[in-house]
């Protein structure tokens, strides 16, 4: 960088002959009225900014300068304007202009222009971790990035970067990482739509470097500034992968009219960071200037960082967020979607990679598991829209043409099983490059399945296809997508700030987020903590890594979260107390540790005590804040000598540090304060372990045992009092477990019924040795004395009492001489408790008479036990009137109608207890006439057998003497006679509606000649 003005200058005038044609006909731009450099937009005199720049590179020219050496002065300039990864201010004032001019002699002019026909990228870009390598991969990179600290001399010249003081001139001392963290967030903005992860590194100081490569005591990225121009003009500048990628920005501009207007969420330095930073990843910049691309060589507030052209770019060369994702081994995992809830799945601008991507990423594989069959559909959208871009040639200017950036690729979907190796459902309709291809999988099994989106090409002059995916289970919502950050460094005790709802976005269309859709755990307990806020921040008083999650929850009710490292650094450790600080010989003590940034004590072998006879054992359990440590016991030898003893921590900071706090713990025989009878610890009322000591306890004078009913022999020695309150009434059982404790002893317990000092025997309610247990009666709210020690004098330790309480119980005969097994406290109102251990097998309850209903509603007045399996018994009352609810049952009408009723109320067949549903009744029957033939049979086959239906349950009469298919034979006898016409003119003289064959409802004439035409006829 440290390039003399002239010649670098020289160097660029030997590449002008070979460019002279191109460099003649944009010199004649300049003269005439070229794209302005930028803003794309005129100054208040008619001039451009590049004109502005060439005006203040004329005036800066040497004096003496021949009009040979001002063209190639001029040519050059416009030729580093052309590669330059300087962004411009639109509001460049010509002092600014000087500047620019200035800082472009100091810029590499080797920088090699991208010529397809979209975003614009180095032929070099990042690949792997902190490797550079071919562009056009989509392949995944991980990035270190750090901030230098003031003072050094930055961006290649001798100005001191000065960020960090510029953020604490704006937010006050100990919050430079507000300020830090706008930054990240610019980061995150690429990390939202690519493959890239940012890890903060410490950054040592060393001297600026444009050096490709960057030394593992720095980032990859390094991010400062120095004083430039003034407030706008030059707002940046960011030098490519082979470059460094290093970021520099202009002091002049934190101000409150441009870096630190905090419109937006201070969009506009978000925006100018992603910028440079997108120079960083290897993007040149694009034109047209009118506040649709980041990559756009003037700033713009119009958007929120990365647009369509950078998020193709990213991908192009990073791969989408998923990237790697390109076979089924590697398919991105959903998980399960119905389990804990139904959900969907929707990502939006994944990409493909071209038919022939580098290592397979022309294809997308995706993974999701059912619990229980669903209605699934799964769907591929191109996205990408049609846009005007093209590089910049100078300013605003540069050949640009329509990228039609849906349609680069055709996307072809399929679904299939866990392994990916049978095609289980292929798109309903293969479509053309542009179209949506969607999967319907109705009651689609339980199981795991996989998608494989596949660009079937052909990719003519682009390449990368933007897509969205959704799969949508049922009618399920899908989550929002949570972004918390990057990982990053924060120095112990300084406020740490993170920024939720700057790239945190909604996935599924019409949900909303708002401040309460934001809520954090910011100290990796795996609780959140810290509710309804997108943007807070906290201290962290010790070392350490801490996983900070971020929870996102949209206006739908869909969760997603996020999960970010925060290491923090720069604390010192200590050790302030041992507690207990004092012990006796023979036992293991719990101990308490506290100091100042302990979280890295992670095993007891982390712990020592100086001396010999004073071992760790346990595991350590240490606060969040690094500053109480649990979960460790100091054993002590029956014969470790009695002095006082130092406490050793090693690595206590994660970093090789050692702590040592002395005279922190003393081993002699010291008599606990519950040594003696008169000063008991209360354990509570609980039940279950509680713990007691006897270390350095001697043997109380209360030993009086003889005839007291206790096995127990001998005394309790080293004897220790504890007092507990039964919280019920009942049976409280006894014992110990010092034969599990560390060191194992054997030890002894007496219960007494009283609080204070026993006096003989007249309390003692049971004593036994380790292991064997022993239970008393309680009643609620008595407090018992025990005393605790050991069968072994000397033989000393820490263990539990365990006490296991349950209530009595006992047979509870209720007023109709039920008996259950009730609590004596639950065996209320008129019920009757029969005593504690009584049970209901001797049958201890009253017998009780009452009615007894059975199946068919009869009512009996008998005893419980003589009321039949199956009917229901209810004690007292009376069987007059019947108070049984009586049966239904199906009751079937003669035409074979059912209906569910009560026997009574049946006028037909009645059958109990069944329903209409299956109808058990049997079809309607009646006479079917085929001419004189009768059968009887149902109205179905009647009509199956073209005859006609004499109604339900009619007749056919006897056989050979046909009635009901002869109307003529009217009196039913003998068949057609002439008997027949003299019945029939009775009937018709008399009115009888017998008469009336034709059915007109009456009797007339007209019956006479219609008996006489059928009498005739015959049957």
């Amino acid at each position: 960088m440290a390039i003399h003005r002239a010649a670098f200058l020289s160097v660029l005038c030997l590449t002008i002959p070979a460019i002279a044609e191109s460099r003649t006909r944009l010199l004649a731009e300049i003269a005439g009225e070229p794209a302005c450099l930028g803003p794309c937009v005129h100054t208040a005199h008619g001039s451009t900014l590049l004109e502005k720049l060439m005006v203040a590179s004329d005036e800066l020219a040497p004096a003496g300068e021949t009009p040979e050496q001002a063209a190639c002065r001029r040519e050059a300039l416009l030729d580093k304007v052309q590669s330059s990864p300087l962004c411009f201010s639109p509001n460049s004032t010509p002092e600014q202009m000087a500047r620019i001019v200035g800082m472009y002699d100091m810029l590499p002019p080797g920088l090699v222009m991208g010529t397809s026909d979209r975003f614009r990228t180095a032929t070099t870009v990042w690949s792997g971790n902190s490797a550079q390598g071919a562009s056009s991969r989509a392949a995944r990179a991980t990035l270190r990035y750090s901030f230098p600290p003031d003072g050094i001399a930055w961006g290649g010249e001798a100005s001191p970067n000065d960020l960090n003081a510029a953020i604490t001139a704006r937010f006050g001392a100990g919050n430079v990482d507000r300020g830090r963290e706008l930054i990240r967030q610019a980061l995150a903005g690429w990390r939202r739509v690519a493959g890239l992860t940012y890890n903060e590194v410490n950054d040592s100081g060393s001297a600026f470097s444009t050096s490709g490569s960057a030394p593992a005591t720095v980032g990859d990225i390094r991010i400062g500034s120095i004083p430039q121009d003034g407030v706008f003009g030059v707002l940046a500048y960011n030098f490519f992968p082979t470059g460094g990628g290093d970021m520099t920005l202009d002091t002049n501009d934190f101000s409150g009219s441009s870096f630190w207007s905090s419109s937006n969420n201070y969009r506009f330095l978000r925006n100018v960071a992603a910028h440079e930073h997108g120079h960083g990843l290897g993007y040149f910049h694009v034109v047209p200037c009118n506040d649709t691309k980041l990559m756009e060589p003037s700033a713009s507030s119009a958007f929120d960082v990365q647009q369509i052209d950078e998020i193709r770019g990213s991908q192009r060369n990073y791969g989408d967020r998923f990237a790697g994702n390109n076979s089924a081994a590697t398919a991105t995992d959903f998980g399960n979607l119905t389990t804990p809830i139904v959900k969907s799945i929707v990502h939006r601008n994944l990409s493909t990679n071209g038919t022939a991507g580098v290592g397979g990423t022309g294809t997308d594989w995706f993974k999701f598991t059912l619990s229980s069959a669903q209605n699934v559909v799964v769907n591929v959208t191109p996205t990408g829209g049609s846009y005007t871009e093209g590089q910049q040639s100078s300013g605003c200017s540069g050949t640009t043409s329509t990228v039609v950036a849906s349609q680069a690729g055709n996307l072809n979907v399929e679904l299939r099983d866990a392994a990916g190796t049978t095609v289980v459902r292929t798109a309903d309709a293969a479509g053309a490059a542009g179209v949506a291809e969607t999967i319907t999988f109705n009651s689609m099994p339980a199981g795991t399945y996989t998608v494989r989106v596949a660009d079937a090409g052909p990719n003519a002059n682009q390449t990368l296809q933007l897509y969205d995916l959704t799969v949508r289970v049922g009618t399920s919502k899908a989550p929002p997508q949570a972004i918390a950050g990057i990982n990053k460094r924060i120095p112990f005790g300084q406020a740490c700030y993170f920024m939720g709802n700057v790239n945190t976005k909604v996935n599924e269309t019409g949900a909303t987020l708002n401040n309460a859709s934001y809520d954090w755990d910011l100290n990796g307990d795996g609780l959140f903590e810290v509710l309804d806020n997108p943007q807070p921040n906290r201290s962290y008083p010790a070392n350490g890594p801490v996983s900070v999650t971020l929870r996102v929850t949209d206006s739908n009710g869909m969760s997603a979260t996020d999960t970010i490292l925060v290491t923090v650094y720069g604390a010192t450790s200590s050790v302030a107390a041992v507690s207990p600080n004092s012990a006796s010989p023979g036992g293991a003590i719990p101990v308490t540790i506290t100091g100042v940034n302990l979280r890295s004590i992670t095993s007891a072998s982390q712990v020592s005590v100086s001396g010999s006879g004073v071992t760790v054992s346990g595991t350590p359990s240490v606060t969040f804040d690094g500053t109480t440590i649990t979960g460790l016991s100091f054993v002590i030898a029956p014969a470790a000598p009695q002095s006082a003893r130092n406490l050793t921590l090693t690595n206590a900071d994660g970093a090789g540090q050692s702590v040592t706090l002395n005279n922190a713990f003393t081993v002699a025989n010291i008599a606990p304060s519950n040594n003696e009878c008169s000063a008991p610890i209360h354990w509570g009322s609980a039940g279950g372990e509680l713990p007691f000591s006897n270390l350095g306890a001697t043997t109380s004078p209360q030993q009086s045992f003889p005839n007291s009913g206790c096995p127990s022999s001998g005394p309790v020695n080293n004897d220790v009092w504890y007092t507990w309150t039964a919280p019920l009434t009942g049976s409280v059982s006894v014992t110990t477990d010092s034969v599990a404790a560390a060191p194992s002893f054997n030890s002894r317990v007496a219960v007494y019924l009283t609080a204070s000092c026993p006096s003989g025997t007249t309390s003692l309610r049971g004593c036994d040795d380790f292991g064997f247990p022993f239970s008393i009666a309680v009643n609620q709210g008595q407090t018992l004395l025990f005393q605790v020690g050991s069968v072994v004098a000397g033989q000393t330790g820490s263990a539990n009492v365990i006490l296991s309480v349950a209530p009595f119980e006992g047979a509870c005969c209720d007023s109709a001489g039920f008996c259950t097994i009730e609590l004596l406290s639950a065996c209320t109102g008129s019920s009757i408790y029969q005593g504690t251990g009584t049970t209901c097998q001797t049958h201890p309850c009253p017998d009780v008479e009452g009615t007894c209903c059975d199946a068919g509603g009869s009512c009996t007045f008998v005893f419980r036990e003589d009321c039949g399996q199956g009917a229901a018994w209810t004690p007292g009352g009376a069987c007059s009137p019947n108070p049984c609810a009586q049966p239904t049952g199906a009751c079937c009408a003669a035409g074979g109608s059912c209906l569910v009723t009560e026997q009574s109320e049946c006028a037909g067949t009645w059958m109990m207890a069944l329903s209409c549903s299956p109808s058990p009744c049997p079809d309607a029957m009646g006479a079917c006439c085929v001419g004189t033939t009768c059968t009887v049979g149902s109205p179905a086959s009647c009509a199956t057998a073209s005859g006609q239906y004499q109604g339900d349950a009619s007749a056919c009469g006897q056989v050979g003497n046909p009635t009901t298919c002869c109307p003529a034979n009217f009196n039913g006898q003998s068949g057609v006679t002439v008997q027949d016409i003299f019945d029939f003119l009775t009937a018709y003289f008399s009115a009888d509606p017998s008469a009336d064959v034709n059915q007109s409802e009456d009797v007339t004439v007209q019956d006479i000649f219609d008996f006489l035409a059928l009498y005739f006829g015959g049957c």
